[in-house]
């Protein structure tokens, strides 16, 4: 065995624990950066009921030695800073930063990664850390007990945590967050607890408008997307069919713009097409919002045009 202390740059660790949803939505968009077809998560419960350990098991391709050395052993050293894609099926990438490991904290005090890399199967490296000390990251590689890919586990789980990982409403959460995605990559699976996400069963009305934009050839588009239940608002700036660029309130449709014009473009030299996710009734307010969320989307973007 032999650990890590991690290199910090700027960020202290403790800052980039987030909330239990956050936290497990940063463990599967790290499985899909590792070109993982197929990601469950779950929760084991002890005898009392109460959430024991979450658990969210990816078939990507595992993490080498170096990889385990450059993730871990420092903030902001991620592989993922030197491409934009994925490695393998050249998907689009969320994470860069190194950042995401941090958030599992906010699920509970010790997480333990067990990985086993596509180019060596026999053998398992097991990373663990605590909540107390997020700068140690202890290193342990023994023969591999489970197949190729990365199983994540977060024990000790805080009883908060525990009741917002239990509502029934997170698979709803999960299935808007990564409807992108899953539109995207459709060959892509993604299970909570049992029950696979499939966004399009939450929409109760989607409406597509090509849009028109100066020193662009090609027409962006606009995704309007009205929810069959209660999610969190958000626009999303896309390059083609990739993961967000760049995420915003509606509200702020034409800032985000200005900043997504000043980010790299899609590998495949694609203009950005912008996606906008609302809830029901309440695009721009009470009924009949959906419309009236339109017609002020436009009035929004002819001023911008202006």
């Amino acid at each position: 065995m032999h650990s890590l202390t991690v290199q910090v740059d700027g960020d202290h660790p403790a800052r980039l624990v987030r909330s239990p949803r956050a936290g497990l939505t940063e463990l599967i968009w790290n499985a899909l950066d590792a070109d993982a077809d197929v990601v469950d998560g779950g929760l084991e419960f002890s005898t009392l009921g109460a959430v024991e350990r979450v658990l969210v098991v990816d078939r990507g391709h595992g993490m080498s030695p170096d990889d385990v050395q450059q993730g871990f052993g420092a903030l902001g050293g991620s592989w993922k800073r030197t491409t934009r894609t994925t490695r393998q099926q050249g998907r689009r990438l969320h994470g860069e930063q190194g950042k995401g490991r941090f958030a599992a904290f906010g699920i509970g005090d010790v997480v333990e990664w067990c990985t086993v890399h596509e180019d060596d199967p026999a053998t398992e490296t097991r990373i663990r850390a605590e909540r107390h000390n997020l700068r140690r990251f202890e290193i342990i590689t023994a023969p591999a007990e489970g197949d190729v890919g990365t199983r994540v586990f977060v024990v000790s789980v805080n009883e908060a945590a525990g009741k917002q990982l239990e509502q029934d409403s997170l698979i709803d959460t999960l299935s808007a967050e990564f409807a992108i995605y899953l539109e995207s990559y459709r060959h892509v699976e993604i299970s909570w607890r049992g029950q696979k996400l499939n966004p399009g069963a939450l929409q109760v009305e989607r409406e597509e408008y090509d849009l028109e934009v100066d020193g662009l050839d090609d027409r962006p588009q606009l995704v309007v997307i009205e929810w069959r239940r209660q999610v969190d608002r958000a626009l999303y700036l896309c390059w083609c069919a990739c993961a967000p660029a760049t995420t915003a309130r509606p509200c702020a449709f034409t800032s985000a713009c200005d900043s997504a014009r000043g980010r790299s473009p899609c590998p495949g030299g694609c203009p950005p097409a912008p996606l906008l996710l609302s809830r029901r009734n309440d695009f721009s307010g009470g009924e009949g919002g959906f419309e009236r969320g339109i017609r002020r989307q436009k009035l929004i973007e002819a001023d911008d045009a202006q």
